[in-house]
């Protein structure tokens, strides 16, 4: 893959999107940075957004993989009409801040994410997601905050998007 650093190791930014989602900057395999997405209301805050990738780009250069969603069947029309407003805002933040992104599918960073772990005895993609997570960063704490009682799933698919990107 082409990344826009010529020498040391890659780094890449990995983001889940929605209004749980979250950003993992990796320098080579390690985890640098990392922040979960600001909210107003449940929301998307789409200008505490802009000052996080501003705050991300400072750290660069990088390369950005953007998980590409898709609606859900079963999810309610202004639900998905919300969660593509906040993949909108994330685009077009990336896209004015002058950030090089890719666009990659759910199916194909957690093919890379998941391999070695069985589908069989772990059916659930976030636990997939969970083992591999801790597999490749055992020391990192992937809870949003101190008070935290339960891993973020926005840390942990956006820490394993950036490790795709360095696949």
């Amino acid at each position: 893959m082409d990344h826009p650093i010529a020498h040391g190791p890659i780094k890449t930014l990995g983001i889940d999107p929605g209004a749980k989602g979250a950003l993992v900057l990796l320098e080579g395999h390690q985890i640098v940075w990392s922040a979960v997405f600001p909210t107003i209301e449940n929301r998307l805050d789409p200008q505490g957004l802009f000052k996080l990738l501003i705050e991300a780009k400072t750290r660069g250069p990088f390369m950005t993989y953007l998980e590409l969603v898709a609606a859900m069947p079963g999810n309610g029309g202004t639900s998905m009409f919300t969660f593509g407003k906040g993949f909108g805002y994330l685009e077009m933040t990336l896209i004015a801040l002058a950030l090089p992104y890719q666009l990659v599918t759910s199916a194909k960073w957690q093919k890379v994410a998941h391999q070695g772990i069985g589908r069989d005895t772990y059916p659930d993609p976030k636990s997939r997601s969970l083992i591999a997570a801790r597999r490749l960063w055992p020391e990192f704490s992937f809870l949003a905050t101190d008070r935290s009682k339960k891993e973020h799933d926005g840390l942990i698919d956006a820490a394993l998007i950036a490790y795709f990107g360095q696949s």
